[in-house]
């Protein structure tokens, strides 16, 4: 680990003739680290395992459509080193945590910025729709469906012991509920409008410059995806809940920018609020096998903290589509019930 950490610091300082020492900063859930130098953020970013082709070739693609992303000063692909434009610290989820600790603000100016803020960070999203989407990776039911396999391996299988020896095959499996969500996934797909899509637009990954223009960062997974599912990211946030009122207000506010900004004349408000919906379960279901892989396989237990968060959205979205109520039923009768029991246990 040491001798990588040393190959890094020593292709920088080649790179840029300098001799300072990288400044360690906190990273992601993935296997990047990130250190801070005078001329940029120093990435290391292992080959085996990170998109970095697609990191290298997406940022000028989305500053091309007005999409800020950081600009690569310096790049070795085949040891995965990059050295990239500094954003600074604060994230979305930073700039909405000051706005709640600014006494100076009474609670009416609060909900005043925080929407304002939400409101920034969706008039970015039809931006995407300039990008290609043909070029791009295509989501389809066989990468979704390796989604799901991570909440049942994951969740089900090793972090709730669930006796059933075909969870990474659950169209195999004995539990019923989870070849519904598989079948309606399938069913669903052909009509989802599609669009290009970061595919992990929250409150982590999103900067505030200081201008105060927002960024993106994280945005290897940019693919041809499906409307409603960055906002569905954005307004169902592991890491920052908002109340329900506001996110109709944003869910309304969201409609507008897409109607505006491509010809979804076809789509209603009621069936936009379902795309988002849908999306968000499936975003959801996946991110419980992911914080417990995690923490399971990465010892990255904080990620845990997340968890009651998913749960509580899932409970309230699930029973919003009758197609799925077999599946909600599993949910909130056993899942979500023994998750909250396990994570008791920690």
């Amino acid at each position: 680990m040491q001798e990588r950490t040393n190959e890094l610091f020593a292709w920088y300082q080649k790179k840029q003739n300098q001799t300072d020492t990288p400044k360690v900063i906190s990273g992601d859930a993935s296997a990047r680290k990130y250190y801070r130098t005078k001329f940029g953020i120093l990435v290391d970013s292992p080959t085996d395992s990170q998109k970095n082709k697609e990191f290298a070739n997406y940022s000028p693609l989305l500053r091309s459509v007005d999409l800020l992303a950081p600009q690569i000063y310096q790049e070795d692909l085949t040891q995965g080193f990059f050295l990239v434009e500094d954003f600074g610290d604060e994230t979305f989820s930073k700039g909405l945590e000051a706005i709640d600790n600014d006494l100076s603000l009474s609670v009416t100016k609060k909900n005043v910025a925080i929407k304002e803020l939400y409101e920034k960070a969706i008039a970015q999203l039809p931006k995407f729709y300039a990008i290609r989407k043909d070029e791009l990776q295509f989501l389809d039911y066989a990468f979704l469906r390796k989604e799901f396999v991570i909440f049942t391996k994951w969740c089900l299988a090793d972090a709730l012991k669930v006796n059933d020896n075909n969870l990474e095959t659950p169209e195999q499996c004995a539990i019923k509920p989870l070849k519904v969500f598989l079948a309606y996934l399938e069913q669903f797909l052909p009509a989802a409008p599609r669009v290009a899509m970061h595919r992990d637009y929250h409150s982590r990954n999103i900067m505030i410059l200081n201008t105060q223009k927002l960024a993106l960062v994280d945005y290897q997974d940019l693919c041809n995806g499906f409307l409603g599912y960055d906002l569905a990211s954005l307004l169902y946030d592991c890491y920052r809940k908002i109340t329900p009122t506001l996110r109709e207000e944003l869910i309304a506010k969201a409609y507008d920018e897409y109607i505006n900004a491509k010809d979804f004349s076809d789509i209603t408000f009621e069936d936009f609020k379902k795309l988002v919906t849908f999306w968000a379960i499936q975003r959801l279901v996946k991110c419980l096998g992911i914080f417990y892989r995690l923490s399971i396989r990465d010892n990255k237990h904080q990620y845990l903290k997340s968890i009651p968060t998913v749960c509580e959205y899932l409970k309230d979205l699930l029973p919003k589509v009758a197609e799925l109520s077999e599946f909600s039923d599993y949910m909130l009768s056993f899942v979500i019930p023994n998750v909250m029991l396990e994570l008791q246990g920690k």
